[in-house]
């Protein structure tokens, strides 16, 4: 049974009157549900007032038939208390028996009686301010209750917020203005007000004012979505720019900051920012802080076949009680692959052919992968004897052959030094200064014929490894740093009165010293690559300002920084043997991974044509060209297919043809034939002849101009109207550059976009002369495409011309971000929704090149290797924008 619509409240002594009431409000058409006493209250009820309450928290009106007996009781007084609590209508009804105006001397007692004893009732205060109703029941008639009816059907509040809306609407009806409708808390409540309630209460709304609430609610809508965008483009260029502030100090940082950014706002300059950062650190492929902030990582090996690298740490400060720990990672992904953990430090480690040693006080510990359980497992560690901890550990190489087997060498930088055969614990040892000190051994390598080479004393001497105490002077250069060795090559890094530098070395015979760093650098060394053209890595262990962390250098003396900082300095080097994955692990705690050959949203696809072109067409990548490759899928849902490259420009509606022209022109070919498509054929339209050499044709999306690139005193874009081919042209630009340019390209029905050598012009359509030029590359622009509002532009790089670079700009000019191909590129084609680019190598390979903000934000924080921390949050305020604007 359904609630009822109301409690009935009366006195006993008036249960005729109220009987007759109740039998009008149980009658159709009204049919109110009704609780009274003599029908809600069971029989015997061990407390009578229980279902009373029941049936006023039930009910949504409370119906009284006021009269002096009523006011007299006790029960009645409290119904109305408890009413009033849960805040229920009050409807006081006045005894049909008692006038609203009286006549007769009776009328006026009764109605005089009523005002006595409701000054004295405790209802009082929840009476007088209601209007109450007045029933006039003649003898004989039907008592007639409507009032009651429009009483139980009026929403007083609602009738209150319903004058307002009709208030409202009247007045922005006259003014016809958006300042005129209601918005913000107001606008929340008049709709709250209109649509929360039952479908048929009074006042009803009419047609005009819903459209008023209607309309506001647009406007109100479109109002805050415009403060909130503006609140967070705001936000996101504050982030962007804090995030290219910190680009080379702090990268990991930069990038999450980035990321944050686009995730607040995909504007300008948070694309920018973070395309920037992603291009600057592109081979960066993860930042691994599972060490724990603030541990120093003392050494990182990668195996020798080249899956697997392995980092340790130790503590950074006395009173750090973290369990030193060694980890595998995966050197691809950067993916955790085995951890082991230990109490004090691991102070180095190295990897040789079949073991992984890793040093701590007083022992080398021994772990190798076992393929029937595929994890690594220990072997007995080896005991030093006494608490030396071993600073410097390498394999001797496969060259040596040696017939004990492959030997481990170790030295700390007080100057002892061992040799240890792997598998049985024998051992050489000595010490290579008699007065200790903690820069008495600087590093320790092996030479391809099993000497080995060691830095000490600021000499680097080679010495037997069986007979230690032997040693031969190789160089003195007054201080060394570090030490490593590839084969027979050596390189020292070195200090010395007059500079530091990198002392260079073939076996027994010592090089030149080549600068390197200002004067107080102090770095490490590393091989990257094995090979007579192998780089020399270098590490910085400054913190001053502007040295670069990490530094890659090659003999000839070029240098490419892979990470600038200048807080936090690195303290483990070690690159493998093709020298295409770097690591490096810092004092905080971080491990840094690269993959030279990686770039950041970029994807190989396929190789699949040489010397083509490339089209992107309903879902499919579409090769234009003679050669083709075995026929391959590029990509799940999108297939390669191959045809003959078309002589003619398509668009909806017309095709332009250049063609040989008359005998006047520079070239001869001055034409441009225009015909109209219909169905699979085509209908000359109209000839243009250019009076000069045409070079390049192009028709815009709508078929309102042909633009053409002639050469004429220069060369020029002019551009021809088709519903007048014969009025002259119009000449929108000369080239600055005199180079003709491959692509124009459309940006919806507004602008055109035109490269010019280095730059690229943006032109609106109906304004040419309000044309935007910006610098785009540092090489000619070679390929140009467009879709939705985005321009991609294609150029070799300026430092490196054996790859080229992807630049992203927005409709207006605005730089978006750039990215690194890693080859020379043939051609590219972009998505209609801007959302990839497809490009084709020289090599045939295709790349798809995300351009989405989303990829790249993700991108960002997947190589930065965390989130963002709390007291970063705090500092940064990446939060506050999603604050509710009201």
């Amino acid at each position: 049974m359904s609630d009822p619509t109301l409690f009935f409240s009366y006195a006993s002594a008036d249960l005729q009157e109220a009987e007759n009431l109740e039998a009008w409000l149980l009658a159709p058409p009204r049919a109110y549900t009704v609780w009274r006493d003599r029908s809600g209250i069971p029989p015997g009820a061990p407390d009578y007032y229980a279902p009373i309450l029941e049936g006023i928290r039930s009910s949504a009106n409370f119906l009284v038939q006021l009269s002096p007996r009523w006011l007299r009781s006790s029960v009645s007084a409290r119904e109305i208390a408890d009413a009033h609590a849960l805040a229920k209508k009050l409807v006081p009804v006045v005894h049909p028996a008692i006038p609203r105006d009286p006549t007769t001397a009776e009328g006026r007692a009764r109605k005089s009686e009523l005002f006595e004893v409701l000054a004295g009732s405790s209802a009082k205060d929840l009476l007088e301010p209601i209007n109450w109703v007045w029933l006039l029941q003649r003898e004989g008639d039907p008592i007639d209750a409507s009032p009651i009816a429009e009483v139980l059907a009026t929403d007083f509040p609602w009738k209150r917020q319903h004058s307002v809306i009709e208030v409202r609407r009247a007045r922005w009806q006259s003014v016809q203005d958006t300042s005129a409708l209601v918005r913000g808390a107001e606008l929340a409540g008049l709709l709250d007000a209109a649509f929360s309630g039952p479908p048929d209460r009074e006042p009803r709304l009419n047609d005009a004012q819903r459209e008023f609430l209607l309309a506001s609610q647009r406007q109100d809508a479109a109002e805050r979505e415009r403060t909130e965008a503006l609140h967070a483009g705001t936000h996101a260029r504050s982030l962007a720019f804090t995030a290219r502030e910190r680009g080379d100090a702090e990268p990991d940082t930069a990038l999450l900051l980035a990321s944050e950014a686009a995730a607040a706002a995909a504007v300008p300059e948070s694309r920018s920012a973070l395309g920037l950062l992603l291009h600057r650190h592109a081979p960066l492929t993860r930042v691994l802080h599972e060490h724990g902030t603030g541990r120093t990582i003392s050494g990182v090996a990668i195996s020798p076949h080249g899956d697997w690298f392995a980092s340790v740490d130790r503590a950074n400060a006395l009173n750090d009680k973290r369990s030193a720990q060694l980890l595998v990672w995966d050197l691809r992904t950067g993916d955790r692959i085995s951890s082991h953990q230990a109490t004090g430090s691991f102070t180095a480690l190295a990897w040789g052919q079949r073991w992984l040693a890793v040093a701590s006080r007083g022992t080398i510990g021994w772990l190798r992968w076992d393929d029937w359980k595929e994890r690594f497992r220990g072997n007995t560690p080896t005991s030093l004897g006494d608490d030396a901890a071993p600073d410097f550990m390498a394999f001797s190489p496969p060259s040596a052959d040696f017939a004990e087997g492959e030997l481990l060498a170790w030295g700390t930088r007080w100057g002892d030094i061992g040799v240890i055969r792997v598998g049985d614990h024998v051992r050489t040892r000595t010490r290579v200064a008699e007065a200790p000190s903690s820069d008495a051994l600087t590093g320790l390598a092996w030479l391809a014929d099993g000497r080995l080479l060691t830095a000490e004393g600021g000499r680097l001497v080679v010495r037997d490894p069986f007979a230690l105490n032997g040693a031969r002077e190789v160089a003195a250069p007054g201080r060394v740093f570090s030490l490593a060795c590839v084969a027979d090559r050596w390189v020292a890094a070195c200090g010395a009165a007059e500079g530091h530098g990198l002392l260079f070395g073939v076996g027994d015979a010592a090089g030149d010293l080549r600068r390197v760093g200002p004067p107080d650098l102090a770095p490490l060394v590393a091989w990257a690559g094995t090979g007579p053209q192998a780089e020399v890595l270098i590490g910085s262990t400054s913190a001053r300002t502007g040295v670069a962390m990490v530094t890659l250098a090659t003999a000839g003396g070029e240098s490419s920084v892979l990470l600038e900082g200048e807080a936090v300095p690195i303290s483990a080097l070690a690159a493998d043997a093709t020298g295409q994955f770097i690591v490096a692990g810092d004092v905080r705690g971080r491990v840094w991974l690269w993959d030279r050959a990686r770039r950041s949203a970029l994807t190989a696809l396929c190789s699949s044509a040489r010397e083509a072109s490339i089209r992107v067409a309903e879902g499919r990548i579409v090769l234009l060209g003679a050669a083709l490759d075995a026929a391959q899928q590029p990509t799940a849902g999108a297939s390669a297919d191959h045809v003959q490259a078309p002589q003619m420009q398509l668009t909806p509606n017309i095709v332009a043809r250049i063609a040989d022209g008359s005998p006047d022109a520079a070239s001869g070919v001055s034409l441009v034939h225009l015909f109209d498509r219909q169905g699979d054929g085509l209908t000359p339209r109209a000839t243009i002849d250019a009076q000069a050499r045409v070079l390049q044709v192009a028709l815009d999306p709508r078929s309102r101009y042909l633009y053409a690139l002639v050469e004429d005193l220069g060369l020029h874009w002019r551009r021809w109207r088709l519903d007048d081919p014969a009025r002259p042209p119009e000449t929108l630009m000369l080239l600055h550059s005199g180079m003709p340019g491959r692509d124009v390209v459309f940006v919806g029905d507004e602008r055109v976009v035109f490269a010019d050598g280095d730059d690229l012009v943006f032109m609106p359509t109906d304004d040419p002369d309000a044309h935007t030029r910006r610098t785009a590359h540092d090489n000619p622009v070679k390929r140009l495409v467009s879709a939705a509002d985005r321009v991609v532009s294609l150029a070799c790089s300026f430092l490196d011309t054996r790859v080229d670079q992807l630049r992203l700009w927005a409709a207006t000019g605005e730089p978006l971000g750039i990215v690194t191909l890693p080859e020379n590129m043939v051609d590219m084609a972009i998505e209609p929704d801007a959302t990839r680019v497809i490009a084709l190598g020289a090599s045939g390979s295709l790349w798809d090149v995300s351009l989405g903000i989303d990829v790249w934000s993700a991108h960002a924080t997947r190589i930065a290797g965390r989130s963002l921390t709390a007291e970063e949050r705090r500092r940064f305020h990446t939060d506050t924008w999603r604050a509710r604007v009201v």
